[in-house]
């Protein structure tokens, strides 16, 4: 699979310089920030719960994407059209097509 993102294996952590949002590393090094913000926008500090689970679904970001790639091999457009049409939608929005 040819990607154009920052290759290897993206983990999430805490910032150990806030301690008070998650980082996203890739290959140990430092590649996005997740800051928690309430439902107008606003940062809100103390919301770890969303905090981490944005970050997990990013960290897990390109994994997902390589097993949609390899799993649209075998879905059957005749079958589940609707499907194969979603992971392709998929693909096309995280390569930014």
């Amino acid at each position: 699979m040819e990607t154009t993102h920052t290759a290897g294996e993206w983990t999430k952590g805490t910032n150990t310089a806030t301690k008070d949002w998650m980082t996203i590393y890739a290959s140990g090094k430092p590649i996005a920030e997740v800051k928690p913000i309430n439902k107008k926008g606003e940062r809100q500090a103390g919301d770890f719960e969303t905090e981490e689970a944005n970050a997990r679904l990013i960290a897990a970001a390109p994994d997902l994407l390589e097993a949609l790639e390899e799993a649209i091999f075998h879905v059957d457009s005749v079958f589940n059209p609707n499907l194969k049409g979603k992971c392709e939608a998929a693909i096309s929005k995280a390569k930014g097509e």
